[in-house]
């Protein structure tokens, strides 16, 4: 979300899993906007894709909420698909500003 906001749209990511590291290429797809209850969420479409592992991992990250994934879908080497959808926000806005964070 904090990479979104300072407007990077092409992200690499080193990720330890269980007993391996993994490398995430993430880049940008295209706006979309996506229907809700409460009308359209503008939302910026995000992915990963690995080639070796057919790994594919997509998200939906609205622009108007500080790029919080507000859908997303992961799709295995075997074509197994699961879908994550945000169905209810009370906050009212959302900001992030990392760089004000005092050190440990």
């Amino acid at each position: 979300m904090y990479d979104m906001q300072t407007g990077n749209r092409a992200m690499e990511y080193t990720i330890a899993e269980k007993d391996k590291l993994k490398k995430y290429s993430i880049k940008f797809i295209q706006k979309e906007n996506l229907a809700t209850d409460n009308g359209e969420i503008r939302t910026l479409k995000m992915e990963h894709y690995n080639p070796q592992t057919k790994h594919r991992f997509t998200f939906w990250c609205a622009e108007n909420m500080g790029f919080l994934p507000v859908r997303i879908r992961n799709i295995n080497h075997k074509g197994d698909e699961n879908l994550l959808n945000l169905t209810h926000f009370n906050q009212q806005s959302i900001y992030l500003n990392l760089d004000s964070e005092e050190p440990d």
